[in-house]
């Protein structure tokens, strides 16, 4: 979904997943307000067949390992966690201005189903520096907001 009006939000990847490769659940989630993509949601209640309601978000714990080549920041996995990783392929039409075109423009809106990846230790995922809350630097620990941002803690 995007707005016509330009506002930046989150861009994310999810780099190095296991449930991408079927060694963890991707589930359905309904969302219940505007999430942006690399922002973290928990599984509610089951809604119907592969579809769950948006839950407050589990306890997360990671690490910032490095920032990436396209200034996304870097997240490991670092504890056993019941978090999910909310990633949505932006749909962008091809008949917008540039600035129309960014990803950054890209949201998932209230109400839509997302995909919510399973998130186990050694996974990793970029997110940009909207994602956080503090000032993300390599070595830093990271854990969950209220709101799925990422939490900016000490740095190793």
């Amino acid at each position: 979904m995007v707005r016509y009006t330009i506002d930046s939000h989150i861009v994310a990847f999810p780099s190095k997943l296991i449930a991408q490769t079927g060694g963890a659940h991707i589930y359905n989630i309904m969302l219940n307000g505007d999430r942006d993509n690399g922002t973290l949601v928990g599984r509610g209640d089951f809604i119907e067949t592969d579809l769950y309601a948006e839950a407050a978000v589990p306890k997360f714990e990671g690490r910032i390992n490095e920032v990436a080549e396209n200034g996304n920041y870097r997240i490991e996995v670092t504890a056993p966690t019941d978090a999910l990783f909310v990633y949505m392929p932006a749909t962008i039409a091809e008949d917008w201005t540039n600035d129309f075109m960014k990803e950054s423009n890209f949201f998932n809106g209230d109400g839509t189903a997302v995909r919510a990846y399973s998130l186990v230790p050694g996974d990793t995922f970029e997110v940009s520096a909207k994602a956080f809350e503090g000032t993300p630097v390599a070595g830093a620990k990271v854990t969950a907001t209220a709101k799925g941002l990422y939490k900016v803690a000490a740095t190793a």
